[in-house]
């Protein structure tokens, strides 16, 4: 059994028994504030040692390692939460003091993705996916077609083009574009575009399609933007064509 002494200075004897391993819930704490990508040192209570965990939503305690203080270089929103220290007690033998520091990353909106370019076939479904932070939280959100039309989460847009957030961790959330048939006519840039009140973030996706023909008024557009530019050529270089 290891006696952990729960916050800092003189605790007037109030010990909480543990399980070596276990976690206790601290009686005080820090609350640090960083901007997204910058970096923090995380102080374990004036304490020249210690070890660090990261506490889950669920109490859950991950360790990261020794280190007074704990420094974090290019925080990123992901790593904002609840950090835990365990000191060892200067006088006291296997006697642990516990420090709670809340990390609050905030800062401009980052967008990511794991795949900024798609191949898929015609005619088959298909996902984009990206993944979004933003602390103060975002204020609009869109996904920006190669027609050029716009259209958020939670809405459609035409050819079956559903865009719809999936799963939400505290400042992040994770965001889709589901196609339910790729078309020819529908490959090109997909840009999902966050606004907040600290700027704008921005990932683009590329989608290609395979194995398809366009539509009758799609080839139709595309067949006028050649006869437009043939016509161009014609007149400024004297009849050289494009195909």
């Amino acid at each position: 059994m290891i006696a952990l002494i729960d916050g800092e200075g003189d605790m007037g004897g109030a010990e909480i028994e543990a399980a070596a391993g276990g976690s206790t819930e601290a009686a005080s704490g820090a609350a640090v504030e960083v901007s997204v990508g910058g970096a923090v040192q995380l102080e374990c209570g004036g304490s020249e040692r210690g070890c660090w965990g990261r506490v889950s939503t669920t109490g859950h305690v991950s360790p990261l390692g020794p280190g007074a203080p704990l420094s974090i270089h290019s925080v990123l929103y992901q790593q904002a939460g609840h950090y835990r220290c365990y000191a060892p007690e200067p006088d006291r033998l296997n006697a642990w003091r516990t420090h709670n520091v809340h990390l609050k990353v905030t800062g401009v909106p980052m967008v990511v993705a794991k795949n900024l370019s798609r191949v898929a076939e015609a005619g088959t479904l298909v996902s984009l996916t990206a993944e979004y932070c933003a602390s103060p939280g975002a204020t609009r959100v869109v996904w920006l077609l190669p027609t050029s039309r716009v259209v958020s989460p939670g809405h459609s847009a035409s050819y079956g083009i559903i865009a719809h957030n999936d799963g939400n961790w505290a400042d992040c959330h994770k965001a889709q574009l589901t196609i339910q048939e790729a078309r020819i006519e529908l490959a090109g840039d997909y840009s999902l575009l966050v606004w907040s009140g600290r700027g704008i973030g921005q990932i683009t996706i590329r989608l290609n399609v395979t194995g398809g023909t366009m539509d009758s008024s799609s080839a139709f557009c595309s067949q006028q933007f050649i006869s437009y530019k043939n016509l161009f050529y014609k007149r400024r270089y004297g009849g050289r064509a494009v195909k």
